[in-house]
């Protein structure tokens, strides 16, 4: 059974309506409806604890937790718990743990901080080499951590990065952290964050006549910054994404076309 089953047959047990319930958990009917039918499934701590103490259950109780102890879930449940963990590094299946012993009644885990729920807030994956001055791909391995986008961060940003460096400026400062659009196709003087020759670097790409590829600076100043990948170098550049910027950035003016 799960968490929104378990809802709905105890609400029923009390005779409460999906109003009753949503006014003693200060929360609205359409939010015990999703949890209910299970359209939403990451039910905020405070909003679970609110909704088990309106039902008279612990949120142990109200998991499917008898004293502490897991009942036998099904399988597919055990399956989402498992794809869930896969898909999180070491810090955030560290919490899910921690949050887990904490619905589960734990003593240790008594003064868990509160968890900042899917719902409330979209979280996206920071990298923690900086572009322009990184060592390393940052789409290999797991040297990133998850945290919540700014509001002002673009929908359809899939990692956000630190810019070190002023090659980029005025439009780029030093420090500042773009969003990236992973997979997107860059135009001539598109910005994109680049892995070549060892080095991250954040950039205005063109692609010249006869193949070649060029970096640029957007900064006139820095030009000795700026790329270039001839055709038959051999060398190997990838581009992880499009920089989702407030504006288009125009050609460097050093620049002829």
């Amino acid at each position: 059974m799960t968490v929104g089953e378990r809802m709905k047959q105890r609400r029923k047990e009390l005779r409460l309506t999906q109003d009753d319930l949503a006014l003693s958990a200060g929360t609205i009917k359409q939010t015990i409806y999703k949890y209910e039918t299970g359209k939403v499934t990451n039910i905020p701590r405070d909003k679970l604890e609110a909704i088990a103490a309106a039902l008279k259950l612990s949120p142990a109780q109200l998991l499917g937790f008898d004293e502490g102890r897991p009942e036998a879930l099904p399988s597919p449940v055990d399956e989402e718990l498992a794809a869930l963990a896969a898909k999180l590094n070491r810090d955030g299946r560290r919490e899910l743990l921690r949050y887990g012993g904490y619905l589960a009644g734990l003593k240790e885990y008594a003064a868990a901080p509160k968890v900042v729920s899917i719902e409330s807030a979209r979280m996206i994956r920071h990298y923690f080499v900086s572009a322009a001055a990184g060592y390393a791909s940052p789409v290999e391995g797991e040297d990133y951590e998850m945290i919540p986008a700014e509001a002002s961060a673009p929908a359809q940003a899939d990692f956000c990065i630190d810019v070190s460096g002023d090659s980029m400026e005025p439009f780029i400062a030093d420090g500042e952290r773009i969003y990236v659009q992973s997979g997107a196709r860059l135009e001539n003087f598109d910005v994109g964050v680049f892995f070549y020759d060892g080095d991250v670097f954040i950039k205005q790409l063109f692609r010249d006549a006869i193949g070649g590829v060029h970096l640029l600076s957007a900064n006139s100043a820095r030009v000795d910054a700026n790329k270039y990948i001839s055709p038959d170098s051999g060398a190997s550049l990838v581009c992880f994404g499009k920089a989702l910027l407030p504006r288009r950035l125009p050609r460097p003016a050093y620049f002829p076309v």
